[in-house]
């Protein structure tokens, strides 16, 4: 995040439309956040809008929106992560049931996403904390505060549960290569 003269920049990761051709992973991308005084300008390589629904639906002003588009990335995050967690019970189950390596290495493809995730969160902190110690300057509302704190603790929670998953998933690999090994 950067304060210029004429606008606040801001670059903030979200997660990639998910695939299905690319066999559980699930990837990350930039957003571009530019702020000006009476408008923002939305980058990014995806074809996805950022944002869309009823949190959308009563805008008074730019920061607000801002802030909202970065609320809502938080929670796509979110779903991705209930997707993750669903996707790897079913395979631990087929697993428990077959010895085929296809699912241990769908289990690897989502572990691997998991790292991504994790690492989009940390910079995604960062650049909120960076934006809570510059509020005064971001020229936002009282109410934008709230809004940015809740932000904060949303993505803090988001990185917690993506990081046991993680620590889940990994555990699961570990068990099966040993059983492997051992049979």
């Amino acid at each position: 995040m950067e304060k210029e003269p004429s606008h606040t920049a801001l670059i903030f990761k979200i997660p990639k439309k998910y695939d299905p051709r690319e066999e559980l992973a699930f990837h990350v991308t930039s957003l571009g956040l530019f702020l000006f005084e009476n408008s923002l300008m939305i980058i990014t390589t995806d074809d996805m809008l950022p944002f869309g629904g009823k949190a959308f639906a009563r805008l008074e002003w730019m920061p607000e929106l801002m802030l909202k588009i970065l609320n809502s990335s938080i929670g796509h995050f979110r779903a991705h992560l209930q997707v993750i967690d669903r996707v790897s019970e079913e395979l631990a189950d087929k697993i428990s049931t077959s010895m085929e390596n296809k699912y241990l290495l769908r289990l690897f493809a989502l572990e691997k996403s998991l790292v991504y995730y994790l690492n989009a969160m940390t910079s995604n902190g960062a650049v909120l904390e960076r934006m809570k110690s510059c509020f005064h300057r971001l020229e936002f509302h009282q109410d934008d505060r709230e809004l940015l704190d809740d932000i904060i603790i949303e993505n803090h929670q988001c990185f917690k549960q993506a990081k046991v998953y993680s620590n889940i998933l990994s555990s699961m690999m570990d068990a099966r290569v040993s059983i492997v090994n051992n049979n």
